[in-house]
């Protein structure tokens, strides 16, 4: 049995400490920020990505770097409204988090 100390580490009943990295997140209007989505600069793991509504033969690609070119990290999908994309602990990426978009969508990025 593990007891939670802080709400983000947990101690086990051997006494071993484990500690929970929490998710930021930003969220994302592409009618705003005109299709230019730099998510974060440097490291980390991206967690998901909930798409709050999807119009106009939407569209979303991934990179891992600062803008759209180098390195892609989730090839070109289309997003569906009112959807969970969870992406598990292992896609991570070094050089930035970028997000390119096509169309109408308004989501949330969950990303360490």
């Amino acid at each position: 049995m593990a007891i939670e100390v802080l709400g983000n580490t947990t101690v086990d009943s051997n006494g071993n400490i484990a500690t929970r990295r929490r998710a930021s997140y930003v969220n994302k209007d592409s009618a705003i920020l005109d299709n230019s989505n730099l998510v974060k600069t440097g490291a980390g793991k991206i967690a998901s990505i909930i798409v709050s509504s999807a119009a106009s033969t939407p569209t979303l690609k991934l990179w891992d770097s600062t803008a759209a070119s180098t390195t892609v990290l989730v090839s070109t999908f289309t997003p569906v409204a009112a959807t969970v994309y969870n992406f598990g602990a292992d896609v991570e990426f070094s050089t930035g988090l970028y997000v390119s978009v096509g169309g109408s969508v308004q989501f949330t990025v969950f990303y360490q």
